[in-house]
């Protein structure tokens, strides 16, 4: 029976009585029968026995529990699929090969069906169906391709090329990165953090290192997990964050969170004078209100508009006065010896500042999008200045 490659998507006719059905199959061992019978169809003693047989298993568990007419393949099949796909091609296996593994799979699933089918065809008529087993089986095909296709057009690549295209992949979140690393020789499970710069571009000396992966913005890169907070300060340059630790092929999930910290700081919205901030200890509720960019300049139009509307320099005046007494959490006398000013003057800014924002004060909430909101406000209140 021929096999043609296929949509992601299976359209199946809806069994009427599902879960009857694959009783009846279990009763007959039919999830092993059917598996033990593909596996002596494409196994062959070979280096690929191991993940056909975890595509199997994964393949036949997304059949049977699938009940409804739609069906798309769960993730752990498709990542054994893939994985199966990927590993033809490190062989040097070609397409019509792979093609044949799943033509082969397919006839020794539909033979133990129809064996099934005639010992008991009360109970197995739904899943003998050709017709649906052979669309799972394309899809399945289809998922296998993709890796397929995917880790030989990498092999054709030049070396040079495959390392900027894995330096893309890496630094981008969500992206496949394991048969890149494995062609270019690097352990996917290797742990790393990402380094963003809030600044000025990394060093160079950082970026060429032998042992970092540089990213294709200058202003990023990954580096061992081993490496400190102590061994990288030294480095000249401006300020950077640090991602979490995470694999080497999960690093783009690293590279996203050190670049939204990275952003935060940049933008204003928060602060930290330390050259090296670890994302892990910035204030998570000021990233979470802060993902949008457009979202200080909203908090400033609702909260800061009385502020707005002083001379510069008062506003100006007022709006460090609030912003440190927010995040210090301190005293009106501390706060003003922190800034340098006399107590009376300490009180005599709160008591403009209640008279302005009124409750705004009183309510935590507000204190936290005024923070957000000063953070930009008053660096560009600065730049205002006459």
């Amino acid at each position: 029976m021929s096999l043609a490659t296929a949509q992601r998507t299976a359209t199946c006719r809806p069994e009427k009585t599902p879960s009857a059905a694959f009783d009846g199959w279990h009763h007959y061992r039919g999830r092993a029968t059917v598996g033990a019978a593909v596996e002596r169809a494409v196994l062959d003693g070979g280096p690929l026995d191991s993940i056909r047989r975890r595509a199997i298993g994964a393949s036949i568990a997304a059949y049977r529990d699938t009940t409804s007419g739609v069906f798309v393949v769960p993730h752990a099949a498709a990542e054994a699929l893939h994985e199966l796909g990927h590993r033809h091609a490190m062989i040097g296996g070609d397409l019509e090969g792979l093609r044949e593994l799943f033509a082969s799979a397919q006839r020794a699933a539909l033979e133990t069906l129809a064996t099934a089918r005639r010992l008991a065809p009360k109970r197995h008529h739904a899943l003998s169906d050709t017709e649906r087993v052979c669309a799972f089986v394309r899809v399945f095909f289809d998922r296998a391709c993709e890796g397929f296709t995917h880790t030989s057009h990498i092999l054709t690549l030049r070396p040079q090329d495959r390392r900027e295209r894995l330096r893309a992949a890496l630094f981008r979140p969500g992206t496949r990165t394991n048969a890149l690393l494995e062609i270019c020789g690097l352990d996917a499970s290797r742990p790393h953090l990402a380094v963003v710069a809030t600044g000025e571009e990394l060093p160079r000396r950082l970026l060429t290192h032998a042992q970092t992966v540089a990213g294709l913005d200058p202003h990023e890169c990954l580096v061992p997990a081993g490496w400190t907070i102590t061994s990288l300060r030294p480095l000249p340059g401006g300020q950077v964050v640090l991602g979490p630790v995470t694999s080497l092929a999960e690093s783009g999930d690293s590279v996203d969170l050190a670049r939204r910290g990275a952003a935060t700081l940049r933008r204003g919205v928060a602060t930290d004078r330390r050259a090296v901030v670890p994302f892990g200890e910035l204030d998570a509720d000021t990233l979470l209100l802060a993902g949008n960019a457009a979202l200080p300049d909203l908090l400033i139009e609702r909260h800061l508009g009385a502020l707005q509307a002083l001379r510069p320099a008062r506003r100006l005046q007022l709006g460090i006065f609030l912003l440190e007494w927010l995040e210090s959490g301190k005293p009106l006398t501390r706060v003003g010896a922190t800034l340098g000013i006399p107590p009376q003057t300490a009180s005599a800014h709160m008591s403009a500042l209640r008279e302005l924002l009124g409750d705004k004060l009183a309510s935590s909430t507000c204190r936290q999008e005024l923070r957000i909101a000063l953070h930009s406000a008053v660096r560009r209140w600065e730049e205002e200045l006459p």
